[in-house]
This record gives C-alpha cells, structure tokens and sequence, in this order.
C-alpha cells in the first residue's frame, strides 16, 4: 500500500505501525488514503506525535481515527477542511464520555474566545458545531454510546448554539433599539419554542430546527 503522502511526522517505523492497523479493516486502502488527507495539514503535525503515538508505538485513537475515517467522506472532509478541530482531542476516551450542557457551554466559549478581532460572531458558532458534530458523529461509527443519548447530545448543541445565538442577537437589538418594554413599562423577553424533532429531543445528523 503506497503512504508516500502521509506527512514526514510519520517515521518508517510509525508507517509500518499504521499498516497493521489498516490490515484489519475491510478498504485498508481506502483508509490509508483519508488518513493522509486529514492529517495532511502542518496545524496538525504535532498533535499527531502527541495524541496518535507514544513515541513511535500507535495508541488507541490513531486505530479509531483510522475506521472512522474508512467509513465516511464526511468526516474525512470537515477534517480536511478544518484540521482544527482534532487538537482538542487527546485521548480516544474523549469520544467514550457523555457531554453534559454546561460542558458544552464551555466548549462553546472556548471557540468563542479564539475569534481573531473582526472575525464574525457565527464563525465561532460554526467552529463549535463541526467539532461537536464530528465528536458525535465519532460516538456514533464507534457505538460508544445509544441512539437516545447521540439524539440527546445533537439536541444539546442545538440548543446552546440556539442559546447564544439569541442572546448575542437580544443583546445588540437593545443597545441599538433599547429594551422592549410593555405599555406599562415591563420588560420583555423573546421565547423560542422548540417543534418537532428538536423539541422532544430526537435530533439526527440531518436534521434542521424548527
């Protein structure tokens, strides 16, 4: 099998690591070539000698990474465009743990908080989405976790982008309009009600909100 385009992070020795593993899987080369394309990126190069390999030895993730990617160009593709979003992953038990709403908050804040001045506002709520996609979506290849706690944490990010989204857009109609009030001077607040799948927490991969 031709790895030529792994990038040099991957030693001989690490190359021939990465073939056992392919061995075991139905396309070996199928896997082999989106391996390289996810990890093709300079942005990553470290994170693969620190996360894939204990020195030159495989751990855990690099074998999950490599099914995942076997099994959808989806995921293979937001890697490729969004080299990124592996850095935060440094163990293959990251995809073994249920993420609770206030984590997801925090994680939220976190790609929030990396925007460069005069980025948009949505871009750090797109990063946020693709990670936490591609970490469900992970969960999911892998069967780390049931179908109603997958459609559970999908529902979660939505309402957190949802969240965000609305008090972000509250915020600047008052600064720019002043706050809503009744005629009798009471505040008002905006209510999103969540239909459908969303609202009684069923959400897929392809789901839209309504």
């Amino acid at each position: 099998m031709d790895l030529s385009t792994l990038p040099s992070v991957f030693t001989e020795k690490r190359k021939r690591a990465l073939l056992e593993i392919l061995e075991a899987f139905v396309d070996p080369r199928l896997a082999g070539v989106r391996i390289g394309r996810a990890l093709s990126d300079p942005k990553v190069h470290d994170w693969v000698g620190e996360a894939l390999f204990d020195g030159e030895e495989p751990l855990p993730l690099l074998r999950s990474l490599c099914a995942v990617l076997e099994r959808s160009e989806f995921l293979t593709s937001i890697l490729e465009r969004n080299p990124e979003l592996l850095l935060s992953f440094r163990s293959d038990d990251d995809f073994s743990r249920s993420t609770s709403p206030d984590i997801f908050r925090e994680e939220l804040h976190q790609h929030l908080n990396q925007l460069e001045p005069g980025d948009p506002f949505q871009k750090g709520l797109a990063r946020f989405k693709l990670h936490e996609i591609f970490r469900i979506a992970v969960r999911d290849i892998m069967n780390r976790a049931t179908i109603e706690i997958l459609a559970g944490e999908l529902s979660d990010v939505a309402d957190i982008i949802l969240e965000a989204a609305y008090e972000k857009g509250f915020a600047e109609t008052i600064k720019a309009l002043g706050a809503p009030l009744s005629e009798e001077g009471t505040f008002h607040q905006m209510a999103i009600l969540s239909m459908g799948k969303h609202g009684s927490r069923e959400l897929n991969f392809s789901s839209d909100l309504d």
